[in-house]
């Protein structure tokens, strides 16, 4: 079955004896409305592999992570023993969720100081058309009068420069179901949220009512993207008042692909290795375990992506994925003192069941700092390549039954 793998990262920590909730994508936020973090799902599928990877743990007493649909419990669940860090999952329960239903995480932490969150991921399966959901989260200040440009994944701090946020896209698909959820609204007059591509304006666009707040979601239009379009969205706040404050973005995938991206302010100094999750906006780690998240199906890794900031480095940047603690195929060189986009479109990984997977950064030279902002790659299952081998090479030439083996040889 078509299956997407939805991964946050951002490590929030949560106090001792605190409840708190937490989004399945984007930054990790840990919050205690649970309204502010909670995914609006649009199709029916099942949730499965609870997946969570602890980064710090300073509690005396155990802690438990369990899914949540429309503000009650569901059936996945972890529990985290006191002092204990590293990986922990449930693969076992499923949660079945239909349009409409609202999706999250509730944390129980227990008593003590503080719990670490790195990584936290889920896997979507579907019964016929592969959908995923693109969340950009944390809380951000519009100033009245001003626009801002976010990405369709990681962290939503919105940037006055709209190519900082900018993802390329190397296979086709179509965006639907933008949706803001605003916390606070200081605004006199209207704002608007729209999808974006290439620069310009999308045909899916929000309209904020002064003063309002809540989930503004655009259940009508759509947007369709081919390769080398660069895609993010903005958000302009009305004149008059003071500002508005953003704290998730949303989108629906829809096609034969999932995205794993990770968008952060991501700094790395000469000289040194540093290691992110795959999806989500957590920090540059010095160590490669907190960043890696277990896949439970098989799929195929493409189209390594990077957004580079600034960089004063004096010598060559390296960007590869990592599989299982090695070095997987996707790597991209970055030149010194370079910046904008990079990419490897020949490579591909293969992923099965099991495997930890993650992006390694090494910067290279003898002074400076490159700064990132994006990593991503594409996710194709293998129903989605026999999907794209049927479409790309016509069934007169595909005998019957060969679709599948052409499959095969990515997997």
């Amino acid at each position: 079955m078509p299956t997407a793998l939805s991964e946050g990262s951002g490590a929030p920590n949560i106090g001792g004896g605190a409840t708190r909730y937490v989004n399945v994508g984007g930054k990790l936020l840990a919050e205690s409305t649970e309204a502010n973090v909670q995914l609006r799902i649009r199709d029916m599928m099942s949730v499965q592999y609870l997946f969570v990877n602890i980064s710090l743990n300073s509690l005396t007493g155990a802690s438990t992570i369990t899914s949540r649909k429309n503000s009650v419990n569901g059936t996945l669940t972890v529990s985290i023993p006191a002092g204990s860090t590293g990986i922990f999952e449930d693969l076992t329960h499923i949660d079945t969720v239909v349009s409409g239903d609202e999706y999250n995480m509730i944390v129980v932490a227990g008593a003590g100081t503080s719990l670490g969150i790195i990584v936290l991921a889920v896997s979507f399966i579907h019964a016929n058309t592969l959908t995923h959901h693109c969340i950009s989260a944390q809380s951000d200040n519009i100033t009245q009068g001003t626009t801002l440009y976010y990405p369709v994944n990681g962290v939503s701090v919105g940037l006055a420069a709209e190519t900082t946020v900018q993802l390329t896209s190397r296979i086709s698909g179509t965006f639907t179901r933008l949706k803001l959820y605003i916390t606070a609204n200081g605004i006199t007059s209207a704002s608007t949220g729209r999808f974006r591509k290439n620069g310009g304006n999308g045909t899916q666009t929000v309209t904020i009512p002064a003063g309002t707040t809540g989930a503004f979601e655009d259940v009508t239009n759509s947007d369709s993207f081919g390769s080398a379009d660069k895609v993010n969205t903005s958000i302009t706040a009305g004149s008059g008042g003071t500002s508005l404050a953003v704290i998730l973005i949303q989108l629906r995938l829809q096609n034969t692909f999932f995205v794993l991206m990770h968008h952060a302010t991501t700094s790395v100094t000469f000289g040194l290795t540093r290691y992110t999750p795959c999806s989500g906006g957590a920090s540059p780690q010095t160590t490669e375990t907190p960043a890696q998240v277990t896949a439970r199906f098989s799929f195929r890794i493409t189209n390594l992506f990077v957004s580079v900031q600034t960089s004063n480095l004096n010598g060559v940047t390296t960007v590869r994925t990592r599989v299982n603690g090695s070095n997987g195929s996707l790597s991209l060189s970055v030149p010194a003192s370079t910046t904008g986009f990079f990419e490897n479109t020949s490579n591909i990984d293969s992923v099965v069941g099991g495997d930890n997977i993650n992006y390694q950064i090494v910067a290279g030279g003898s002074s400076g700092t490159i700064t990132l902002r994006s990593l991503a790659v594409s996710g194709l299952t293998a129903v989605a390549l026999e999907f794209l081998v049927s479409k790309d090479f016509p069934m007169r030439y595909v005998k019957k039954g060969k679709a599948q083996e052409l499959v095969s040889k990515f997997l």
